[in-house]
């Protein structure tokens, strides 16, 4: 009875020791994200900015976007274009960045664009677990994200063969998918915390593209 007791003591404080980790990682992600919960910049028709939201409407469908520009009107002269992981947002991933993405687009003279995947769980359909029900739901965006990119390309005067690609885990995977099924090659594609494309090894790619995976630190 007396180890009975004991056990119970036991297992009864290991639970309150989870139930207080639970309840802290909970909260700390609850203001991971509203750190991230910024209001919208302004529109890309209005704002001088170097940093704007616009939408674009393509053939295929519409989507959001984040624009960032090199400073003092410099003329880009290539383009990066990066998605964000799974139930992030393109603002959030932008804000994530902590101002890179800004220095970055003067220091190389690049156009930084990042698509927002949209829907309300804000995935994008990389290919990877197709029958997956939530897989089943989500719009295909890869038609008009390549339409995104080839008409910015097109209204900044860049080579639609300086254009690379970079996403964050599903975002990652999805930079993938878009780099080898694309028409037009890509310069380079690269994936962060997210695993090699299962549904390009079964798929194999159009093209062949320089690329970084890459993982951790």
């Amino acid at each position: 009875r007396v180890y009975g007791m004991k056990w119970l003591k036991f297992t009864g404080g290991v639970f309150g020791v989870i139930v207080v980790i639970a309840g802290g990682v909970f909260f700390a992600m609850q203001d991971a994200v509203k750190q991230f919960d910024r209001p919208a910049l302004a529109s890309c028709a209005e704002s001088t900015e170097p940093a704007c939201d616009a939408s674009f409407m393509g053939d295929s469908g519409s989507i959001d976007y984040r624009l960032v520009k090199p400073e003092n009107n410099v003329q880009p002269q290539a383009m990066l274009v990066v998605l964000h992981g799974a139930g992030l947002t393109a603002a959030g991933q932008y804000w994530l960045a902590d101002g890179n993405l800004d220095a970055l687009a003067t220091r190389e003279q690049i156009l930084v664009v990042l698509p927002d995947a949209g829907g309300d769980i804000q995935v994008w359909k990389d290919g990877e677990n197709p029958d997956h029900p939530a897989a089943q739901k989500l719009p295909n965006q890869l038609p008009v994200v390549i339409e995104l990119i080839n008409s910015l390309a097109a209204e900044y005067g860049i080579d639609r063969r300086e254009v690379s690609l970079v996403g964050y885990s599903n975002g990652g995977t999805m930079a993938m998918r878009i780099a080898c099924e694309a028409e037009v090659a890509f310069r380079s594609v690269g994936s962060f915390g997210s695993p090699i494309s299962q549904y390009q090894i079964d798929n194999g790619c159009a093209h062949s593209t320089p690329a970084m995976i890459k993982h951790g630190t």
